[in-house]
């Protein structure tokens, strides 16, 4: 294409994913169990894509809506 960087630009919705675990059994109804470990990560369809593209080194662009809570 003349030389020029292709460009990816994805349009679409990010989230946040909250990792946790290990859990040995799912707990009873109606109980909670404390995790050893938390991770919060970038998800959504559109987040996991250009994650996907930078990690096999492309360009990319996301254009997405921001919410107005913390994580935002």
């Amino acid at each position: 294409m003349g030389g020029r960087p292709q460009r990816l630009v994805i349009i679409g919705d990010v989230g946040v994913d909250l990792i946790m675990g290990p859990i040995g059994e799912w707990p009873r109804v109606g109980t909670e169990v404390l995790m050893d470990k938390s991770d919060v990560r970038p998800g959504g369809a559109a987040g996991n894509a250009v994650l996907g593209a930078r990690y096999l080194g492309e360009r990319a662009t996301l254009v997405s809506a921001v919410g107005n809570d913390e994580l935002g």
